[in-house]
């Protein structure tokens, strides 16, 4: 996948997790344009954002959000996508990454066009629906049964005390764990009982998206928490898991619903990802990041 614009913007070496490219970007990325327009289209929050200010003044873009426009218009940095009223958090938590950088899902995409709904987005609209329809096909439901999510709590439980242990050793050593790595490890935790929450109809279990824990907390929930995902799921047949659906509010209030299938694949892929870029903080502030891939799991527990 080559692109200036693209390339362009991975010169700047913005923050990944802070960060998502939106517009016709990610068609170009999947393979469903043979290039990008003129130029590419970015949403950015946190130390991205800043990062962007810092090279370049943000002005008030036509459709009232904030930009910064760089390489002669070739990026452009903006700091919210109207007229969509997303979470942009979830936006960029839930990005595909393709070649290393961080793409807006095309179920997002498709939304927006189909509310611009200029001819150019009409032709994208043609080319994301059967994409999307062909992906879901694919999809081989009935060979997803509770022991594989049961393993994989598992996998989560094991790789989240290792990433925990991780931060705790930087502790050990005099070095200050990174913030933002608390941050990530905090909100993993915190997930985990948001969507308890929803499935089990429980509000009072949920967490704050992004608080921030203490190391004992944090030891403490993961635990409580894996033991009632492995009770719920006990309760529940392979044959539930693509027919129960959850509705619910997410941070803005948005409603959304989802299947139990849907919900118990993503949020082991959630903590997977972000115990990634916990090792890469440990890394940069001088420890040693562990091990957290799944093989490496299997390894040591399967063979007990």
């Amino acid at each position: 996948m080559s692109s200036k614009p693209l390339e362009l913007l991975r010169s700047l070496n913005l923050p990944t997790h802070d960060y998502v490219i939106l517009g016709s970007a990610p068609l170009f990325a999947h393979g469903l344009i043979p290039s990008l327009e003129h130029d590419v289209d970015v949403v950015a929050r946190n130390a991205a954002w800043k990062a962007a200010c810092s090279i370049m003044s943000s002005v008030r873009g036509a459709k009232g959000d904030l930009v910064v426009r760089l390489f002669d218009g070739m990026v452009e940095i903006f700091d919210g996508w109207s007229p969509m009223q997303w979470d942009i958090d979830e936006i960029i938590e839930c990005a595909d990454i393709i070649d290393g950088l961080p793409f807006a899902r095309l179920e997002y995409v498709l939304e927006f066009k189909r509310v611009l709904n200029r001819p150019k987005d009409q032709v994208h609209i043609r080319l994301i629906e059967p994409y999307l329809q062909t992906i879901s096909s694919n999809h081989i439901y009935t060979s997803m049964t509770t022991a594989h999510f049961l393993d994989q709590l598992d996998y989560t439980l094991w790789g989240n005390k290792r990433a925990i242990a991780s931060l705790e050793t930087l502790q050990q050593q005099n070095i200050a764990p990174p913030e933002r790595a608390v941050q990530i490890m905090s909100h993993i935790v915190a997930a985990q009982h948001i969507w308890y929450a929803r499935v089990a109809g429980k509000p009072d279990v949920a967490l704050p998206v992004w608080g921030e824990l203490s190391f004992a907390e944090m030891n403490e929930r993961i635990l409580s928490i894996h033991t009632a995902w492995v009770k719920y799921l006990k309760g529940k047949t392979d044959a539930e898991l693509p027919s129960l659906s959850f509705s619910y509010k997410n941070s803005l209030g948005q409603e959304y619903t989802n299947t139990l299938l849907e919900i118990v694949t993503h949020f082991p892929i959630h903590s997977e990802h972000h115990r990634g870029q916990i090792a890469l903080l440990v890394r940069q502030a001088g420890g040693t990041p562990v091990n957290t891939d799944y093989i490496q799991f299997a390894r040591e527990e399967h063979k007990r």
